[in-house]
């Protein structure tokens, strides 16, 4: 029965035909959801392979809307608020329309995302930097006649500085002591989210929700549901390791040091001794993590493994003191809402020692811990984090088993033909898999150039020799380029060499646009040239004319001393070919993904490495493409351009 409607909604004569007058069917499409359909029917992961162009929002969309007429809940997670919003605003109001079926569906949002009402009454506009004031102006005009509180209705954005002051935040929550309670605006969008037939979010919520299971027996961020989605399900491996890991740094000292201030003017008993360690916690902080710095321009260690590498039981001294006033300050007040606010400063000090002994000493052996280099106070300084290793373990056991199905897509699933290691990031045992049918002909509308190279991507030289090979290649296609780096180092050398060459605009990654606004610049003057690292190698989309080549300077392998992989090769891994080749395969398909966008479009991807025919791995990379490459010759670009 699932399978015939889903067949029925694809069909030519069928619901999205009849509502859509230039629909045409794609068969990958189709195909897909019938794939999602029938893994809901048989309760099996499936790990399935979308090309760009199969409109896989629609294929696993369809079979979720039919299982709400089962009363079966379905939460899709994705990295980004693009893709989040778009499927919200978008994709699902359409399909209600169309399908004819009632069902309800929400975006479900971080507390961070909302006005804390409490926090914005007890706002003292002198703790604010000046340029902050004609914000708070428009966010109070706001805040006396909003119904949400959800910060993604004001037009201009406050600077976070604000934000942070009057935004909801777990930690920071009363809960039932806060006088506002009834009129939370979290506490109503979460229960908004409760009685929601489908839920979208980001990884970090899903996963929020994940780490309330593992500690309490049950998550409460999301409500229960029966099918999981993982879109962009490349990424999810990484955010995971990210999300679940620790980190130490003088900001949280600082906020500890902030927490004083309130504490003693909450508290009955205690409120000098309490006082009197606000300035001693932010300076011991400030200096603890000097040493750190101190110790990581010393020795460089892409990993920690010594514990107590710098000396810190002075400030853990400390920290166990205050907890200890703090206690005894909360334990006796007679006030209902001021021993509500003492024990949330107490549980955010209890966490900031716990987080510290265990990133100091290097505690936990599924984690591999590393130093960050930041500034604070304008002034070099550093954080201690934590990554989990391999979260697949921990994923499959509190998140995938209590799940009927869970679907993982993403254009990018797959390296040398294999889900294998996707599938071991993410921890998916026993799974079903697919590749479905593009929608693009890329072997007729993309040329794949991989031109002669004297110099390998690590010697001497080779900007140079990128720096000619993406003028000419810029020269030959008009403009119409994104430049794609590994690195702000050759970014910015290309860059530099080629900036006086053409009459068109040159945009660049970090000089005066954010990356939107670099994108929509490139986007309406058709020729011209884009550079960015990595963040434009993925989540790009500019179909048309205005992208005609993607040129990416080298095969995208990890950085040498990434935490997770330096870990892993001290397990006795061989990390190159299990880890490094497939994370550079992913990043390189990612970056080709950026060229064609529609059906319509055509043009060149260039890539500059030739490690891809010289080393024994390149064949490899090469059979992971989505074709074959065509030529070594920019010559030969020109004659592609006159066909």
């Amino acid at each position: 029965m699932l399978l015939d409607d889903i067949k029925k909604v694809f069909a030519s004569n069928g619901a999205l035909s009849k509502h859509l007058t230039t629909y045409e069917r794609r068969d990958g499409q189709a195909e897909m959801s019938e794939l999602v359909g029938k893994a809901f029917l048989d309760g099996r992961h499936l790990i399935v392979e979308a090309p760009t162009g199969t409109g896989k929002s629609f294929a696993y969309l369809v079979p979720a809307i039919l299982k709400t007429l089962a009363a079966k809940r379905t939460v899709i997670a994705t990295a980004n608020i693009t893709l989040q919003e778009q499927l919200v605003n978008i994709d699902l109001p359409f399909l209600r329309r169309v399908m004819g079926i009632e069902f309800t569906f929400g975006l479900a949002k971080g507390m961070n995302n909302y006005l804390c009402s409490l926090k914005y009454d007890q706002l003292n506009e002198h703790e604010l930097p000046s340029f902050t004031k004609r914000y708070l102006k428009r966010v109070r005009g706001w805040a006396e006649h909003t119904d949400t509180g959800d910060k993604s209705e004001l037009v201009i954005k406050p600077p976070d500085v604000l934000w942070r002051k009057i935004s909801a935040t777990s930690d920071d929550c009363r809960r039932r002591m806060c006088r506002f309670f009834d009129v939370c605006y979290p506490r109503a969008a979460r229960k908004s989210i409760a009685s929601k037939n489908i839920v979208v979010c980001n990884y970090h919520l899903l996963f929020a929700n994940t780490a309330m299971k593992i500690s309490t027996g049950e998550g409460t961020v999301l409500p229960v549901f029966s099918y999981l989605i993982f879109d962009e399900g490349h990424r999810a491996a990484d955010i995971a390791r990210e999300f679940f890991g620790k980190r130490v740094s003088p900001f949280r000292f600082a906020r500890l040091s902030s927490d004083c201030l309130r504490a003693s003017a909450r508290s009955t008993y205690g409120a000098q001794n309490i006082m009197g360690f606000s300035n001693v916690l932010r300076e011991m902080g400030k200096h603890l993590f000097i040493d750190v710095r101190d110790y990581y321009d010393e020795f460089h260690p892409a990993i920690l493994e010594e514990p107590g590498f710098v000396e810190y039981e002075q400030e853990a001294g400390l920290l166990a003191e205050y907890i200890e006033v703090l206690e005894y300050a909360a334990t006796n007040e007679p006030d209902k809402r001021s021993k509500a606010d003492l024990k949330i400063y107490l549980k955010r000090a209890e966490s900031v020692l716990n987080d510290l002994r265990e990133c100091m000493e290097q505690l936990d052996p599924t984690c591999v811990y590393f130093i960050n280099e930041e500034e604070f106070d304008k002034q070099p300084s550093a954080s201690v984090e934590s990554n989990v290793v391999e979260p697949g373990e921990m994923l499959n056991r509190f998140l995938f088993a209590d799940t009927e199905a869970t679907i993982f897509t993403s254009a990018t699933m797959q390296v040398d033909n294999s889900f294998e290691y996707v599938a071991q990031e993410l921890g998916v045992r026993d799974y079903d898999s697919a590749v479905v049918e593009s929608a693009f002909d890329i072997d007729s509308n993309v040329q794949l150039v991989i031109p002669w190279m004297r110099t390998d991507p690590r010697e001497y030289g080779f900007a140079d020799e990128l720096a000619d090979i993406v003028r000419e290649v810029i020269r030959i296609a008009d403009g119409r380029c994104l430049v794609l780096f590994t690195s702000y180092k050759n970014m910015w050398h290309v860059f530099k060499k080629v900036k006086n060459d053409f009459s068109f605009p040159l945009y660049i990654q970090g000089e005066d646009l954010n990356r939107s606004q670099l994108i929509e610049s490139f986007k309406r003057n058709v020729h011209s040239v884009l550079f960015g690292t990595e963040s434009f190698w993925s989540g790009v989309d500019i179909p048309g004319e205005a992208l005609s080549c993607v040129i990416m300077d080298k095969i995208p392998f990890p950085v040498k001393d990434d935490p997770v992989l330096s870990a892993l090769e001290a397990r006795g891994e061989k990390v190159f070919f299990k880890h490094s080749i497939p994370r550079a395969v992913i990043a390189l398909r990612q970056g080709f993904g950026r060229l064609i966008r529609r059906r319509s479009d055509r043009g060149f991807v260039v890539i500059t490495d030739d490690r891809l025919f010289s080393k024994s791995y390149g064949a490899l990379i090469l059979r992971s493409l989505p074709k074959t490459f065509d030529t070594r010759e920019l010559s030969d670009m020109e004659s592609y351009l006159d066909d």
